[in-house]
């Protein structure tokens, strides 16, 4: 980041060190004044770095605040100033280098990690079995994965509740996502430590 010229900003990493120690060690001392010492200490932090800027050595100072998400804006604007622009990597009408298989299940996977939150959070993955044009719109076939046999039934939910939410969220998105009518079929099964299974990586596309 050009915030600091090249002339200060050799300085400041080993300025931020020295304060930082300081106040670990006061803090190892057991006084127990560091919380009221950083404050004082980062506005003559701050000071400092604005006196600099009036004498052209340093420029742009700001203060952040990530708990509040303060200034964070001005932030990523004045990095977004200050990065050179490259020349575009693909065309412009192009959105994505992966093919229309892998975005389907992708959709879906996410779909999926929505409903399940943290019950099945690793073990599982979709893959593509069958994509057909069939009466006018795009029918696809997907499975499931899962790692073990009592993780079926959770994706699968009472009376299969959980997929037909799933499948209906996913489809209604591929809807969008596509511009046009698609008919979803969802399977789960079961692949034990798919996850380390070289072919079973590169069937999903994710080697």
């Amino acid at each position: 980041l050009e915030v600091i010229t090249p002339a200060f900003r050799p300085l400041v990493i080993p300025a931020t060190v020295v304060i930082l120690l300081g106040l670990f060690a006061i803090q190892s001392r057991g006084t127990g004044r560091v919380g009221a010492l950083f404050g004082p200490v980062v506005i003559v932090w701050f000071l400092t770095i604005a006196a600099l800027g009036v004498h052209g050595i340093a420029r742009d100072p700001a203060v952040l605040s990530a708990l509040k998400a303060d200034n964070v804006g001005d932030l990523r604007d004045t990095i977004a100033a200050l990065l050179p622009r490259s020349p575009a990597l693909y065309p412009p009408e192009e959105l994505t280098d992966r093919g229309l298989a892998f975005r389907i299940a992708e959709m879906i996977r996410e779909k999926l990690t929505l409903e399940l939150n943290q019950e099945v959070p690793y073990g599982i993955a979709v893959e593509v079995e069958r994509l057909a044009e069939e009466e006018g719109q795009l029918t696809v076939d997907a499975a499931v994965w899962v790692d073990r046999p009592g993780q079926k039934p959770i994706v699968i939910g009472a009376r299969g509740e959980r997929l037909k939410r799933v499948g209906r969220s996913a489809r209604l998105a591929l809807n969008g996502m596509l511009g046009r009518r698609l008919h979803l079929n969802l399977w789960v099964k079961v692949r034990q430590n798919w996850a380390d299974n070289a072919r079973a990586l590169r069937e999903l596309g994710v080697e």
